[in-house]
């Protein structure tokens, strides 16, 4: 830009990043978006796929996953590398049967930017994947029962059947959530600022202080708990536990079901989360341990062993193959760290 820019130049350049932030790729053919390195993806956040490369490369581009013969996506490839909750998005991506190029396009509002800033600022910078990665991955090793897990990531990424999501898609003509009646029943006025949220979270003694606390979705929530104040597991669990809670009332309430006070809420939930964890061990104790031994394969056959193994610690994991014949010979190995 030169010493002296000028003020066009110089706004420009400060607006590039916003530009980066806002563009993604439209699949058309997928032959011009990188799998792992583009935005893509029609959801939240960094609009990547965060499933690490495994039999393809790293720079493998959208169209290995399309049948070009019909312009379908390949289930049963995406099934293969992605993980559950990318291949539903994916497999929502409508593709056109006589597959035009791909092409980029403006992602973000200027809500959507304005918003991504101040939450931004005020919380971490959710957008950069190296956080995310970690989030997910803390999420999906989250010690509470599958269906809660499931409802983390449906609430994280904005796809619970909310009042509010319905009235955008006008399912309902009216969003105000029948708890309270003071708004829109989004995830973050259910979960957070409700009036019975707001009675709720005190006595559950989680919070340390709710004064200056203000979340606009339960992704926000989740995220200022396990990336911002880093509260430990279990003061984590429940509070994914009494919002599960919220939401599963919320629905039976809406139902029929009786309205339940605040203090048997929490009850429920922390009951739920301490029966739960009593189950899994009692399995754990359970399961016979049996010491492993290798048999060879018959004599003109090979046998092919495969382990694999994560490393918490170092936050990463391996994969080890090995080939051996009929009389216990190493035929050939590879190992693989990911």
């Amino acid at each position: 830009m030169g010493s002296s820019p000028s003020f066009a130049w110089r706004s420009l350049m400060v607006a590039q990043e916003v530009v980066k932030k806002g563009a993604k790729w439209q699949v058309g053919n997928g032959q011009d978006i990188r799998i792992w390195e583009d935005k893509w993806l029609p959801c939240l956040s960094t609009h990547k796929v965060v499933s690490p490369p495994t039999i393809l490369s790293s720079n493998a581009t959208v169209d290995t996953f399309i049948n070009a013969k019909d312009g379908t996506w390949n289930t049963v490839l995406l099934q293969q590398l992605c993980l559950p909750h990318e291949v539903d998005i994916i497999l929502g991506i409508a593709l056109s049967t006589n597959l035009p190029g791909d092409r980029l396009v403006w992602a973000l509002n200027e809500n959507k930017i304005a918003m991504e800033m101040q939450e931004g600022a005020a919380m971490g910078t959710v957008s950069d994947d190296s956080n995310l990665r970690k989030f997910w991955k803390y999420i999906w090793q989250m010690n509470v029962p599958h269906k809660v897990r499931h409802f983390m990531w449906r609430s994280c990424r904005n796809i619970l059947p909310t009042k509010d999501n319905l009235l955008r898609r006008k399912i309902v003509t009216d969003g105000c959530y029948e708890e309270c009646c003071e708004d829109v029943e989004s995830s973050g006025h259910l979960f957070w600022e409700c009036s019975w949220a707001r009675k709720i979270w005190p006595l559950s003694n989680l919070f340390p202080t709710m004064k200056d606390l203000q979340f606009r979705s339960f992704m926000n929530l989740l995220w200022y708990s396990v990336m911002v104040a880093k509260w430990d597991r279990e003061t984590i669990k429940k509070i994914v536990m009494i919002s599960w809670k919220l939401w599963t009332h919320r629905n039976e309430v809406r139902n029929g079901g009786a309205r339940k006070n605040e203090r048997a809420l929490i009850a429920s939930a922390l009951v739920y989360l301490e029966d739960y964890h009593s189950c899994v061990a009692v399995t754990t104790r359970n399961v016979e341990k049996r010491q492993a031994i290798w048999i060879p394969p018959p004599i003109n056959l090979y046998k092919i062993n495969v382990d694999s193994a994560v490393f918490q610690a170092l936050g990463a994991a391996g994969a080890g193959v090995l080939i051996r014949d009929g009389n216990g010979s190493v035929i050939g190995a590879c190992c693989k760290k990911f």
